[in-house]
């Protein structure tokens, strides 16, 4: 259901909202070793620029940095000073492409699956009068995505908890095996102990 609403709220926003924030949304799997950029345009000065990821697989042990045009560092994030999900705000202070880069050679050998947005916006589009009906739209349109980024990112991390509650479920089952064949051979041994001590005392005796 909300999957339909956010298709009829973006061909509405299309259809009536020339300035929408031109958005684009992809997962990728991050391999061990790999470093992998991303491009988001700035067509005039002071546009704004969002760049976001969120993990949904894997761990936060990774490099992000965001270089401008000229390729200036504009921002920089080391392996575990960032959260799972993260979002940056900032203002264009050059056109051009503006690179968005996630690293993951330096640190941990496994991959990642990781969501990323990237939008930009013009302050020229924001300075003109909106029509109160168009902007409601636009913020109905907003919280539909974030609802349905939000129903993503729940099942993502449900089906994260449920693979890990499995797991520890199978090495329960499996030490528990491994426990119970323990006692009985520490069973069997014993009783093959007790018979053995109690057939040299009975030797003894007939002796």
């Amino acid at each position: 259901a909300c999957a339909a609403l956010l298709v009829v709220l973006a061909v509405a926003a299309s259809a009536e909202i020339p300035h929408v924030p031109p958005t684009r949304a992809l997962t990728i799997i991050l391999k061990a070793g790999e470093r992998r950029c991303f491009m988001a345009h700035a067509r005039q000065l002071d546009d704004r620029i969002m760049i976001g990821f969120q993990v949904r697989s894997g761990h936060t042990d990774f490099d992000m940095e965001v270089l401008d045009p000229k390729m200036n560092t504009v921002f920089y994030s080391a392996a575990a000073e960032h959260d799972t999900e993260n979002k940056l705000f900032f203002t264009a202070q050059h056109t051009g492409e503006y690179t968005y880069c996630l690293d993951n050679s330096g640190h941990s050998r496994t991959e990642k699956v990781i969501a990323i947005q990237l939008a930009t916006s013009s302050n020229r589009a924001s300075r003109k009068k909106v029509d109160p009906l168009v902007r409601s739209l636009r913020q109905i349109n907003s919280a539909a995505k974030a609802l349905l980024e939000d129903q993503v990112h729940l099942r993502a991390r449900e089906r994260e908890h449920r693979e890990t509650i499995e797991s520890n479920n199978t090495r329960v089952v499996w030490r528990s095996i491994l426990e119970i064949g323990a006692m009985l051979a520490m069973s069997v041994g014993q009783v093959y102990y007790l018979r053995s001590l109690f057939a040299r005392k009975a030797s003894r005796s007939a002796a």
